[in-house]
């Protein structure tokens, strides 16, 4: 969190693989979230999940419940994919912590419902990608925030696609 503002810093539209050229909504390319929100994870799974046979997910529909109880029962394919967006997430949260001096990360994320597995992954990878000064007192937490204190990220969406525009020209 920025102190002065007390808003959240956002970096989801953080270019993170540039090969990839997957479109946000935002209108730029392979940004953090097209790898890292839910629909992306969803379909990362189901990509995924021919190469994992054994995977608790063939027995359902995919969803982020499942990925996260898949997870718990130490299902490959699930603790690949938390990994993998643990990662993902540690290249700009290691930045910030070795820029700013980050002291505190909350996470509010449905993948660490359930268990503390992406928490403990998200702190190895930042473990690696950051200074150990500032790592070593790094704490991340689930984060308390409701889904009412989330909806500033649904305005910036909105300011993003133009519907709130639209929808104030509309009155």
């Amino acid at each position: 969190m920025d102190t002065s503002t007390h808003r959240p810093i956002l970096f989801g539209h953080t270019q993170c693989e540039p090969e990839q050229n997957n479109v946000c909504y935002c209108g730029s390319y392979d940004c953090l979230e097209t790898h890292t929100s839910i629909p992306a994870i969803l379909q990362q799974a189901n990509n995924l999940l021919i190469n994992y046979p054994d995977s608790f997910l063939h027995q359902q529909d995919i969803s982020m419940d499942k990925i996260c109880a898949g997870a718990i029962l130490n299902d490959s394919l699930c603790v690949y994919l938390i990994n993998k967006v643990a990662q993902q997430l540690a290249k700009p949260l290691a930045l910030m912590v070795n820029l700013l001096g980050s002291q505190l990360i909350l996470v509010n994320s449905p993948l660490n419902q359930d268990s503390d597995l992406f928490l403990k992954c998200l702190h190895k990878h930042i473990n690696k990608l950051s200074i150990p000064l500032y790592s070593s007192t790094l704490v991340i937490e689930k984060s308390t925030f409701s889904i009412k204190d989330s909806e500033t990220s649904l305005i910036q969406r909105a300011l993003y696609n133009g519907s709130l525009l639209l929808q104030l020209l509309q009155g």
